[in-house]
């Protein structure tokens, strides 16, 4: 298992840190005392509002599908994947909707590569792996990890309807409307 340690918290006592186990989706949590963990970064936290992690400047990787362009947002040292971005039904950039600072300077770490090469594959009918270990989703509810958990257990070529991600997570009774804000979420890749 890797951690990594984000940064050290005034208002809780310990460090945060991310943690990605093998096969697992990556979890972020505060712990007292961790063991030696890999420093990449700080942290800034408010009591009451979402943890805004500084790992430093984003990378862009831009590639090319059979439906049109696409492109990943990621992080060097260690490799966290923040975004793909799949080609749009209009066929402009899907990159248009970021800003410079979000879209960051312009990269080909190896890793990027990979999950370009398994996005390109994807849109020529081959089953996509899911890069738990280097996806950031530490912005992400626990309902929001347990539908993208569910979307992903989803078989390559079946279908599943909003119901039944919601029974998946075992939330039968979820509204439609709840489910499809969760909607974000299961793009992420």
């Amino acid at each position: 298992m890797l951690q990594v340690l984000l940064g050290r918290s005034s208002f809780f006592t310990g460090q945060i840190l991310f943690r990605i186990q093998k096969n697992k989706i990556p979890e972020c949590r505060v712990q007292r005392n961790p063991p030696i963990v890999h420093k990449v970064g700080s942290t800034a936290i408010s009591p009451g509002k979402r943890m805004n992690i500084i790992m430093g400047t984003n990378n862009h990787l831009f590639f090319k599908t059979r439906f049109g362009d696409a492109a990943v947002i990621y992080r060097e040292k260690p490799f966290l994947m923040i975004k793909t971005l799949l080609p749009r039904a209009d066929g402009k950039s899907p990159v248009e909707s970021l800003s410079k600072t979000e879209r960051g300077k312009a990269g080909t770490h190896p890793k990027a590569l990979v999950v370009s090469e398994s996005v390109i594959d994807y849109f020529k009918g081959k089953p996509l792996r899911i890069p738990w270990e280097w996806m950031d989703l530490c912005d992400l509810t626990e309902l929001q990890k347990a539908a993208l958990a569910a979307v992903a257990d989803i078989p390559y070529g079946k279908v599943k309807v909003y119901k039944d991600i919601a029974q998946a997570i075992g939330r039968p009774g979820l509204p439609v409307l709840s489910v499809h804000q969760l909607q974000k979420t299961l793009f992420r890749f």
